[in-house]
């Protein structure tokens, strides 16, 4: 534990901060002006004069569930649906992210030890590939001032990315926040069942919106949709999962095979197809890899069975009612939104459209069958990526998730059994979001924030499991040294 900062040292930046504040204040602006900044300095201050690492990284699990962003800009509006942030936006978890960034450089500067900043060495390649095409998908666009907002939001991001990888280093920090993320999935679940009460969604901001229809659906406090909801609850969910097969009958496990049977109902009540077909696949990973690791046994697999069966029997009617939809019409729907994006794709294959732009140009590439379908943006991240950037583009993002699923496989195997329980969460996580990125496009500040947390986290538990081998040879190495010394 570091010894506190002196606060006269910082005095002027403390003075700084007021002035500003007292400014806004005056100048009668309004409250998300006053609120952010006030925030913000407060978990500077935390971050600067207090050993506060474990409780800023808390703030910013837990805050991950709060949809709630300072829009500097005024954002536009399409009412077929957009594929990014259409302004210039600072997501609620970007501040306690700042402060753990402050507090990384501060004792980056005081310790006597060189401390090298990780910069996520096995994604450098896909997100310079995202980035790059981003970037030429510019020069074709009709909007590029929407091109530098989604620039401004990928670097946060990244940040984020980076702060996760760089601040959790222990396996005590892996086990930390492996708990938040559970407490997370516990949260968003209480909303959604009160608002399932209630019929009606509310956000962290106070808006509301009153359930229509014949099924309850409903967007916890991470959105006012429930596929959103459900896409953002499903890899905590399989967190618990995996945490809860693993660790089998003792208190940690008790707790997470609760609220894996909570997050269960919370997305069965979603009523989202997508997402129940996602956390199928996501489970069937962690149980294959949990089998072969021989970390889940037949007994674990009974009580995974009776677990379902429970979530089943809760959720039944309303499981039933959905399954009567017309599938079949709604499955045609997507196929036709697929088809306009793969137009426009051909048309642009190397620079697409450029990002964000979609919904303004897509109709210049539609055929004479399609003219007459349901034109809105497409439903397939994927796709949608590919006609705004190209085909490269589309590469970059597919390459970045193959590329963390596969440092999650690696990580599940890890005798470290921190490391392992957490990575083949995360490898279920991972799976359920390469699977919902085909079936939806939908703008969810929270759910973008919570892949590249994921990423980082999965780096963080490889560099901890790699540094514990490498530890682990040293030690057998020296041993045989000594051993060979002895015998001459």
């Amino acid at each position: 534990m570091r010894t506190p900062t002196r606060i006269g040292s910082f005095a002027p930046l403390l003075l700084g901060i007021a002035i500003g504040i007292g400014l806004l204040c005056l100048g009668g602006l309004e409250t998300r002006w006053i609120l952010f900044p006030c925030i913000g300095a407060a978990a500077g201050a935390v971050a600067m004069f207090f050993p506060a690492r474990k409780y800023l990284m808390a703030i910013l699990i837990l805050s991950l569930q709060a949809h709630v962003n300072l829009q500097l800009t005024e954002p536009g509006y399409q009412s077929i649906g957009s594929s990014i942030p259409t302004g210039v936006i600072l997501p609620l978890t970007m501040i306690p992210a700042m402060a753990l960034c402050v507090l990384l450089a501060f004792n980056r500067r005081r310790s006597t030890k060189q401390l090298a900043i990780d910069w996520g060495k096995p994604f450098a390649k896909p997100i310079l590939l995202i980035v790059l095409t981003t970037i030429l998908s510019l020069i074709p666009s009709s909007e590029k001032t929407l091109g530098i907002f989604y620039l401004l939001y990928l670097s946060q991001l990244y940040l984020l990315f980076l702060v996760t990888l760089n601040c959790v280093d222990s396996s005590a920090d892996l086990a930390f926040v492996k708990q938040l993320i559970i407490i997370l999935l516990v949260s968003q679940s209480c909303v959604y069942f009160v608002e399932n009460a209630i019929g009606v969604t509310f956000t962290v901001l106070g808006e509301t919106v009153r359930s229509t229809g014949e099924l309850q659906r409903h967007g916890g406090t991470v959105s006012t949709n429930s596929l959103a909801f459900g896409m953002f609850i499903t890899p905590p969910l399989m967190m618990a999962l995996a945490a809860s097969l693993v660790s089998g009958r003792g208190a940690g496990g008790r707790g997470a095979t609760i609220a894996s049977i909570l997050g269960g109902i919370a997305l069965i009540l979603t009523f989202a197809r997508s997402c129940w077909a996602g956390a199928i696949y996501a489970t069937i990973a962690i149980v294959i890899v949990g089998v072969k690791r021989r970390v889940i046994t037949g007994q674990t697999l009974v009580r995974l069975v009776i677990a379902v069966a429970l979530v089943l029997s809760v959720t039944l009617p309303g499981i039933m009612t959905r399954m009567g939809a017309n599938h079949e019409s709604d499955y045609n729907e997507r196929v036709s939104l697929m088809r306009m994006a793969m137009n426009v794709m051909v048309a642009n294959p190397i620079f697409g459209v450029g990002i964000g732009t979609y919904g303004y140009v897509f109709r210049q590439y539609l055929t004479a069958d399609l003219e007459d379908k349901w034109l809105f943006i497409v439903h397939n991240v994927y796709l949608l990526r590919g006609a705004e950037t190209g085909v490269f583009g589309m590469g970059g993002l597919i390459w970045l998730l193959a590329v963390a699923i596969q440092q999650a496989w690696r990580g599940a195997h890890s005798m470290d059994g921190e490391v392992g329980v957490t990575c083949i969460g995360l490898l279920g996580g991972l799976v359920a979001v390469s699977w919902d990125k085909y079936w939806d496009s939908s703008v969810c500040v929270p759910n973008d924030l919570y892949l590249w947390m994921m990423l980082g986290l999965v780096l963080a538990a490889r560099k901890l499991d790699l540094g514990a081998k490498e530890l682990e040879e040293r030690e057998l190495a020296t041993a045989a040294r000594v051993g060979r010394g002895g015998r001459s």
